[in-house]
């Protein structure tokens, strides 16, 4: 057998190696500090929840995720996956290290300014392979398996990236003060949304991309409802709209390439 072959062949290996045990562990690991008594549960974290967090029961999302990024790890191992799973599975492999990594930072350290370095990896990996999926010729039938693990997570991230750097921030200079929390969180819903509407039409309009991030953005506005902060629900409802304005316009530049 030529070296090449060999050497692609161990690559497969690893790759699928890397994807089904960061799968695997990104699903455990975020019970670290209940598992062993270090660090603190991130949902315990006072400086998790502010005006540009989801409500806690949002975070229900990480359930069909976890079981589908699992599903698609071992379609891979087991000899069942695609020529897609095979190009974007670095990418993927990466975006679940990042998750993984990114959860033993926050239980144990909470959210550093590593934290949105090692969250804003994981997104870009993420977003890179569902760009890629979406705007290659591949199978239907093949992005159809990678759109819930892979593009819902990606909306998700993106979000959860500008979540994540307003707790960066109260942890290392305080809560700010109420009318300065909503103006910030004003900032980075418009960011993170802005961002979004650019991702859905990269992506030709991936309604599960827009769902990711669509989800996080809902439940931004539900929590700033009940937190009575009416200018950051509405900033997250805006958000959504711009959202699925990209939706829109990337699945009708997609039609018009078709055309």
């Amino acid at each position: 057998m030529p070296a090449s072959a060999l050497t692609s062949d161990r690559m497969e290996v690893a790759r699928n190696g890397a994807n089904l045990f960061f799968a695997a562990a990104q699903s455990v690991l975020g019970q670290t500090s209940r598992m062993t008594g270090r660090g603190t549960p991130v949902d315990q974290r006072p400086e998790t929840f502010h005006a540009a967090t989801p409500i806690a029961p949002a975070f229900a999302i990480w359930g069909p995720l976890f079981i589908s990024e699992a599903v698609y790890a071992w379609r891979g191992v087991s000899g069942g996956g695609s020529a897609l799973d095979r190009d974007i599975g670095w990418l993927t492999a990466t975006a679940f290290a990042g998750n993984t990594a990114w959860e033993l930072q926050a239980e144990l350290r909470g959210f550093e300014w590593q934290s949105n370095a090692i969250i804003l990896g994981a997104a870009t990996a993420a977003v890179t392979a569902i760009i890629q999926a979406e705007t290659g010729d591949y199978p239907e039938e093949d992005k159809r398996k990678i759109r819930l693990p892979i593009g819902t997570l990606a909306g998700w991230l993106v979000l959860a990236s500008a979540a994540n750097a307003e707790a960066s921030r109260i942890q290392m200079l305080g809560r700010p003060a109420p009318d300065r929390e909503a103006a910030e969180a004003i900032a980075l819903i418009a960011i993170a949304s802005t961002a979004a509407a650019g991702i859905a039409v990269a992506t030709r309009g991936s309604a599960h991309f827009v769902a990711g991030a669509g989800w996080g953005l809902a439940n931004i506005a539900i929590r700033n409802v009940r937190e009575k902060r009416p200018r950051v629900a509405w900033a997250a409802v805006a958000g959504i709209g711009l959202a699925v304005a990209g939706l829109l316009v990337g699945r009708r530049r997609a039609e018009a390439r078709a055309g």
